[in-house]
Order: C-alpha cells, then structure tokens, then sequence
C-alpha cells in the first residue's frame, strides 16, 4: 500500500503474511493473542522527495525485498 502524506513525504506499507503461528509458539503466549484473529506484522518504509535530494527510510525485512 502507498500512501501520500504531504507532498514528497510518501509512506509505503506491507502487513506482512499471517503470523499467528509465531505467537502461538511463544511462551506463554500473550495475553492479548486471540486465536481467531490473524496476526500481521506491518512493514513500512518512508520516502522523502526534496526535489534535488531524496532519501529512503527502510524499515522493511529482507523477506520484503520484491
């Protein structure tokens, strides 16, 4: 997902695939796990266009690298 938030202040989001079965593999597991929800670990990165300049914030994991 890409988002615009001010002009040349782009947000790009990635949830991520479900990891319910890393929390359920903790212990103890969290109290605020619930088995009928998914859990997604959300991805993001944050592009800055100053024009002559611009700069990537990567916070994404390898597993994202498409």
């Amino acid at each position: 997902m890409y988002r615009e938030l001010e002009p040349g202040v782009h947000w790009l989001y990635e949830p991520g695939p479900d990891r319910s079965g890393m929390i359920e593999e903790m212990n103890p597991v969290p109290n605020w796990y619930d088995e009928d929800e998914s859990v997604h670990i959300p991805q993001c990165a944050y592009l800055l266009n100053g024009g002559d300049v611009t700069l990537l914030i990567d916070t994404l994991s390898p597993a994202s690298m498409d």
